[in-house]
C-alpha cells in the first residue's frame, strides 16, 4: 500500500468511526437491463477548475491500489480540500426505488457493490457523469447526454465494485446486454463526404462506423460493406466490398475509415421523397456476423434524380451532440492527436504493452482503453488500440512501420517496442526506475507524460506520446492525469507524477 493510502486508513481507524452498513446488495441475474442500487456518496470538496493533475485523496485511498478495501456508509475520508466527511447513503438509493431514478452527486464520488450470479460482458451506460470504475478499471461515461449507448465491460460472478465520479448534479448507471459479441453500433457514426466523379457516380470518403468488441477476448474479424445508395424501397443494398485483417483488443471499440462510391443512376419513384442515404455494412467474427444498413440524412436535394445533393458533413450521427462537442484538445499531447501531414486519414494509435505479467498487461490495457474512450466521448477522436506484439519490429529509433502518430503505454520491461523506439539518452523507464533530464526517480509509483518527435524511415516527422510508468501504482495515476487537454503548470515539459500529487492541500 502506498504511504498516502496507509495514512488515510490510519486516520479513519484513529477516529473510530461507526460503520453504518448499507443494506446487503441483492444479487442481479443476467437480465437484459441491470440498474445498481444501494449507492453511498461522498460529495463536495473538489475544485471545479480542470487541471492536468487534480488532487484526489479518494482515488488514492480506494482506487490507486486495485485491491484496496471498499468504502462503507458512515466511514470518514479526506476530501481534496483537506476536510474529513462521511460516506452517506445517497438519495434515491433504496432498493425499492424506481429504476429510472437518478442518484444525486454534485462532485465527489459514489460507490455501490453490484452482485451478479453469472459472469459475462455487458454494456455499461453512465449518464450524467464522466468516469466509471468497475473493479478498479476505468470506463467513460456520457456526462453531457450526447447519446452514447454505453461501452463494453466485464462483470465477474460475485461482488463487483462500482465507483462513479465526474458528476455535477446527478447520474444514472445501467448495464444492458450487447446485441452480439461483435456488432456495428448505428447510434454513433461519422457521416461520409460525397465528391462527384461524373454525372451519375459519387465517391464517399471518411465514413466511420462504430464497431464494438463486446467480448473479453481478442476479436479477429472481417469487415464487408457496399455502395452507398438512396434510402428508398427500390434500392437493395449489396455488400460486395471487404476490408479484412482487423483485430480488436478485449472490450474495445473502433472506427475504421471506409471508402466507396454512390451510384446516382438508381431510379427513384416520384412518390418517394429522398431524405437519407444508406450504407450497408457487415462484420464477421467467425461464424457470427452483424449486419446494419446505416442511414445518413441529407442536407438539400435540388434534383434527386441527378443526386446533386450533399451528405451533411456532421461529425456525429446526432447533430445535437455535434454542436455540443468540446473544442479540439489543447494539452501536452495535442500534437500526437493530430493526424500526420502525409496521411490525414490515419488515426492516432495506442500501442499497449503485453510483455509484463498478467496483472500488468491487464491494467495497461484498461488504462489505454480508458484514455481512448474519454477522447471519443469528449472530442469524437477514437484512437486505434493495438498490442505491442501486433506490430512488426522496425529497427531502433526508426518506426518505419507506423504511418500515424502513436502513444506507447508501459515501460521497457512491459512494452516490447519501447527500446526500439524510445532513445535511451532521452528517457529510460523500467520497473522501479525512471530516468529523465539527468534525474533518477526510484520506486514503482511514478508516471511520466512525455511527447517526443521522431523521424521515420521515409523521413516523415511523427509525434509520439509516452505514458511511461515504473509500476502499477504509477500507471494508475493516469486515471487522474489529463495530458490530452491540459498543460503542465508553468509550461514545464514533460510532467513526472507520483501519488503525493493526490494529497489534499
Amino acid at each position: 500500500m502506498c504511504p498516502l493510502s496507509a495514512i488515510a486508513v490510519a486516520i479513519a481507524a484513529a477516529l473510530n468511526c461507526v460503520a453504518l452498513q448499507a443494506s446487503e446488495p441483492v444479487p442481479a441475474s443476467r437480465a437484459d437491463i441491470v440498474v445498481p442500487s444501494d449507492w453511498i456518496v461522498l460529495t463536495g470538496g473538489w475544485p471545479s477548475t480542470p487541471a492536468l493533475a487534480r488532487r484526489d485523496p479518494i482515488f488514492a485511498r480506494y482506487l490507486l491500489d486495485p485491491n484496496a478495501p471498499a468504502p462503507i456508509a458512515g466511514e470518514q475520508a479526506l476530501r481534496a480540500d483537506g476536510t474529513l466527511h462521511h460516506w452517506v447513503l445517497a438519495p434515491n438509493s433504496q432498493s425499492e426505488r424506481s429504476d429510472n431514478a437518478w442518484i444525486q452527486l454534485q462532485t465527489g464520488y459514489a460507490y455501490s457493490p453490484l452482485v451478479v450470479n453469472e459472469e459475462g460482458v455487458m454494456m455499461a451506460r453512465l449518464l450524467g457523469a464522466e468516469k466509471l470504475f468497475l473493479n478498479g478499471e476505468g470506463f467513460a461515461g456520457d456526462p453531457l447526454g450526447r447519446g452514447l449507448q454505453g461501452v463494453p465491460v466485464f462483470l465477474k460472478k460475485g461482488v463487483n465494485h462500482l465507483f462513479v465520479t465526474g458528476s455535477r448534479k446527478s447520474f444514472r448507471l445501467e448495464f444492458h446486454r450487447p446485441e452480439a459479441s461483435l456488432f456495428v453500433a448505428d447510434w454513433d457514426l461519422d457521416y461520409p463526404v460525397l465528391c462527384q466523379r461524373d454525372l451519375n457516380e459519387y465517391a464517399f470518403a471518411d465514413t466511420k462506423p462504430l464497431i464494438i468488441n463486446a467480448s473479453n477476448t481478442m476479436a479477429d474479424f472481417h469487415l464487408h460493406y457496399g455502395d452507398i445508395g438512396p434510402d428508398v424501397p427500390t434500392f437493395q443494398p449489396l455488400v460486395d466490398e471487404w476490408d479484412d485483417g482487423y483485430e480488436l483488443l478485449p472490450l474495445t471499440i473502433l472506427k475504421p475509415v471506409l471508402w466507396g462510391r454512390y451510384d446516382g443512376s438508381t431510379v427513384i419513384s416520384k412518390e418517394h421523397e429522398l431524405k437519407c442515404l444508406l450504407l450497408p455494412i457487415d462484420v464477421y467474427l467467425g461464424a457470427e456476423h452483424s449486419r446494419k444498413d446505416l442511414s445518413f440524412p441529407l442536407s438539400s436535394c435540388d434534383d434527386p434524380l441527378r443526386a446533386t445533393y450533399k451528405v451533411e458533413n456532421a461529425t456525429w450521427a446526432n447533430a445535437v451532440r455535434d454542436a455540443r462537442l468540446d473544442p479540439h484538445p489543447k494539452g501536452l499531447f495535442r500534437s500526437v492527436l493530430e493526424p500526420p501531414e502525409f496521411d490525414l486519414n490515419e488515426p492516432v494509435v495506442f500501442v499497449v504493452g503485453t510483455a509484463g505479467d498478467e496483472q500488468e498487461d491487464q491494467l495497461l490495457l484498461a488504462r489505454a482503453r480508458f484514455d481512448a474512450q474519454m477522447l471519443w466521448a469528449r472530442f469524437n477522436i477514437l484512437p486505434t488500440l493495438i498490442a505491442d506484439e501486433q506490430t512488426p519490429h522496425c529497427g531502433t529509433y526508426s518506426p518505419g512501420y507506423y504511418t500515424s502518430n502513436f502513444v506507447l503505454y508501459g515501460n521497457e520491461d512491459t512494452n516490447s517496442r519501447w527500446r526500439e523506439i524510445v532513445p535511451p539518452n532521452l528517457v529510460r523507464a523500467k520497473r522501479g526506475e525512471l530516468f529523465f533530464e539527468q534525474t533518477t526517480y526510484t520506486g514503482n509509483h511514478y508516471l511520466a507524460t512525455i511527447c517526443i518527435q521522431i523521424t521515420s524511415n521515409d523521413s516523415h516527422s511523427m509525434s509520439i506520446g509516452l505514458m511511461a510508468d515504473t509500476g502499477i501504482a504509477g500507471q494508475r495515476l493516469g486515471y487522474v492525469i489529463d495530458p490530452w487537454n491540459h498543460l503542465p503548470e508553468d509550461d514545464i515539459f514533460p510532467a513526472v507524477f507520483e501519488p503525493l500529487i493526490l494529497a489534499p492541500k
